[in-house]
């Protein structure tokens, strides 16, 4: 009799599995129980100084991979009984093989016995520092082998999604199927036993990786484990140096305050606080934005900053806009808010935005209607011009048309 082990999805034959050779009636053919293992072939027969049958492994005849051969056999009808599956698999019915019948002198009988690899699962779920699930990571999974070398398996997975590890008959290789998921979470079904880590290798939108992006390894080490992590990421954050100056001479300007809106007409602030260019004498003009829970504030720092700088960092990737709220001594305030951007990992001595007041007198009002007035006044100007000369000749002309 011969038996044959595979793997239920792939048909590779299998070694590690042990058997007993049991009669119909489920008596074991010899006592003391023998384990028959895949790979190696056994013969049935008498011992002359025990006086009784035996099995012994037939180490003069050629195993294959994954089979069991039982050669002297009387005729009979028998089963092997699965008494241990091949390491990372097992089964699912009674570990009984099907019939093998033996009727005539010399036949040959094969029966065959699939084993499916046992699985486990992996749970990864991606927080901010306030705790809020966030979508949008993605990760690469690595399989850890036993001689320390590592395999990438699939390509990539991303948070939000579900992922089933499954054999495709037409393929004739494992693959990864992707489903909906749930927020910030990674769940991978159907992975073999084996030790394995995440690499991630790109951040949710305004958050950056921590550290090399690496979780540790895990060990799925048995049917139906588990293995979770939890990452976090930190926001990516930025900063900014506004830089006030004199529109007509350049020079740097003290005294000017600001706030700091999330939209373009300036009226939604992104933190309440009011913000003081620096002086270059007193701590003040270096600002840090914190967050606590939903709350934006900005904490001025222990720093005396240069005059006409406001410096600020910590602040979350975007697009914001300075609110001038107060001018600088003597200089028209500005009526349109300016535009500056955050860049997660800029610091704010690369991002300069410069903004300029004109004195008061020589302009007036950033965005008001007086360079129309000017224009205006102008046009006028040069027609009284025009019609002047233009009266003049008409007064010479008459006077010679009178001569």
């Amino acid at each position: 009799i011969t038996l044959v082990k595979k793997d239920a999805d792939t048909d590779e034959k299998l070694n590690g599995a042990k058997f007993t050779l049991r009669k119909k009636d489920g008596t074991e053919l010899v006592t003391p129980q023998v384990l028959l293992e895949t790979g190696k072939n056994y013969k049935y027969q008498y011992n002359d100084t025990t006086k009784q049958y035996e099995l012994v492994e037939d180490t003069g005849s050629t195993s294959s991979k994954g089979e069991i051969t039982v050669s002297g056999l009387p005729l009979d009808e028998y089963y092997f009984q699965e008494e241990t599956a091949p390491y990372g698999y097992t089964y699912d019915d009674n570990g009984k093989s099907g019939s093998a019948i033996l009727t005539d002198d010399g036949d040959t009988v094969s029966v065959t016995r699939e084993n499916r690899q046992k699985v486990g699962k992996l749970k990864l779920t991606k927080k901010n520092p306030d705790n809020e699930l966030l979508n949008g990571a993605e990760f690469e999974l690595y399989l850890v082998n036993p001689d320390t070398s590592e395999t990438k398996m699939g390509t990539k997975f991303v948070t939000g999604k579900d992922y089933e590890y499954k054999y495709n008959t037409t393929s004739k290789k494992y693959e990864f199927i992707e489903s909906t998921g749930t927020k910030g979470e990674i769940n991978i079904t159907g992975l073999p036993l084996g030790k394995y880590y995440l690499l991630e290798t790109k951040a949710p939108d305004g958050y950056k990786i921590v550290g090399d992006g690496k979780t540790a390894v895990s060990e799925i080490t048995d049917e139906g484990v588990t293995i979770t992590y939890d990452v976090t990421n930190d926001r990516a954050e930025g900063g900014v140096t506004l830089e006030k100056k004199d529109a007509t001479n350049d020079k740097n300007l003290k005294g000017a305050k600001f706030k700091v809106a999330t939209d373009s007409s300036g009226t939604t602030f992104f933190a309440p606080e009011e913000l003081e260019v620096g002086d270059g004498t007193n701590a003040k003009g270096t600002y840090k934005a914190v967050k606590t829970g939903s709350t934006w504030n900005f904490q001025l720092e222990n720093v005396v900053t240069p005059a006409g700088k406001l410096v600020i960092t910590g602040m979350p990737e975007g697009t914001f806009y300075f609110v001038e709220t107060q001018a600088p001594t003597g200089y028209v305030q500005l009526s349109k808010p300016v535009t500056f951007t955050i860049t997660g990992g800029q610091l704010a001595s690369a991002n300069i935005v410069t903004v300029e007041n004109h004195p008061k007198g020589t302009l007036p009002e950033t965005g008001g209607n007086g360079h129309s007035l000017i224009i205006g006044m102008a046009v006028v100007s040069l027609m009284i011009v025009l019609l002047y000369f233009a009266n003049e000749q008409f007064k010479q002309k008459k006077a010679g048309d009178g001569r």
